[in-house]
């Protein structure tokens, strides 16, 4: 048995192709080799160029059918790639005076420093709970964050 039909088999056998697939893929193999051992024969090298593309190009689309479909397979499979979050809007309002620096180390948040003529430092912070849906515990969970 050929190498290529052996890993055509060892992919069926493994459940990355359906067995429709591994039969064109099969046949694909089966057309190439076919083609070889006539073209050996009567053909010309020219000739045998044609029909190796054209077997190829076979495979290519075969090969390429099989990741398109499992592709799509993974999209409608049972993974779930969303997360419940919670959106956390705070603002913290400092008396300029003995600042000179803010260190944040943030995830799933952003900040946003606005200008004021007074000697204030208003700071609005937006943040993202994941894995949460109750407001009141992913604001505790937020805050707990800041302490």
């Amino acid at each position: 048995m050929s190498e290529e039909r052996n890993k055509i088999l060892k992919l069926l056998e493994e459940g990355h192709i359906t067995s429709d697939e591994a039969e064109k893929l099969l046949d694909a193999v089966d057309k190439g080799q076919h083609v070889k051992e006539s073209n050996s024969k009567t053909d010309t090298d020219e000739d045998s160029f044609k029909e190796f593309k054209k077997e190829f190009r076979s495979f290519k689309d075969g090969f390429l059918s099989f990741i398109d479909d499992t592709i799509q397979r993974i999209k409608e499979g049972p993974f779930e790639f969303t997360f419940n979050h919670v959106n956390v809007n705070r603002s913290f309002d400092f008396s300029s005076e003995g600042i000179k620096q803010f260190d944040f180390d943030l995830v799933n948040s952003s900040v946003e420093f606005i200008t004021s003529d007074q000697d204030q430092i208003l700071v609005e912070l937006k943040g993202k709970v994941y894995k949460e849906d109750d407001q009141y515990k992913a604001e505790q969970t937020f805050d707990e964050t800041f302490q």
